[in-house]
């Protein structure tokens, strides 16, 4: 269902470690990459970084995109967060200071299936994220930088189990966990 994980108003953090950094990979997407096309983490060898793309009609139009620091290491975990607050979408790495770009609109809601470790294509999962990939957690609300970094825990995380076990938050309603 499209709006099962809709970024609109939205945040979504997760923890990933790459093994090898050759081609561009989906790392958590809910893109079809023809007319169904809505938010993407992927990674892209060129510049050897994460970046967050958002789109806000069918077909992808509406393109918008930022990219996180830092320059990629393999085998380190880093901790990605990506959020939308109607008006820019930000990416920050490691609860460092946000990357953002302009986005006055709505991420286009369509059918593409809701994708963790790859980017899809007719819908066979390719371009599929050579790495590992943590706790996945996304919210129905853009969290605060504080809440940014105290998830982060100074490199150290927190336990996302007690999040995931009772799908909420103090400040606000945690729609989905994955314990990866």
């Amino acid at each position: 269902d499209s709006d099962d994980y809709d970024l609109n108003g939205g945040t979504f953090a997760v923890w990933v470690k790459p093994t090898t950094k050759t081609t561009t990979a989906g790392i958590v997407t809910k893109d079809d990459l023809s007319g169904s096309r809505e938010f993407n983490l992927i990674y892209e060898p060129v510049p050897n970084k994460f970046r967050a793309e958002v789109f806000s009609s069918v077909g992808g139009g509406g393109y918008t995109a930022a990219t996180g620091t830092p320059t990629l290491t393999n085998g380190q975990w880093y901790f990605v967060v990506v959020r939308n607050n109607g008006s820019t979408i930000s990416i920050s790495v490691d609860a460092g200071t946000p990357v953002t770009a302009a986005f006055a609109s709505t991420i286009y809601r369509g059918t593409a299936k809701f994708r963790v470790g790859a980017l899809s294509t007719s819908g066979a999962g390719v371009s599929g994220w050579d790495g590992l990939i943590g706790p996945l957690a996304l919210w129905n609300r853009v969290l605060t930088d504080a809440e940014v970094t105290d998830l982060y825990n100074g490199g150290d995380g927190i336990d996302l189990l007690p999040l995931i076990a009772s799908r909420k938050q103090a400040a606000g309603t945690f729609l989905l966990g994955l314990q990866l």
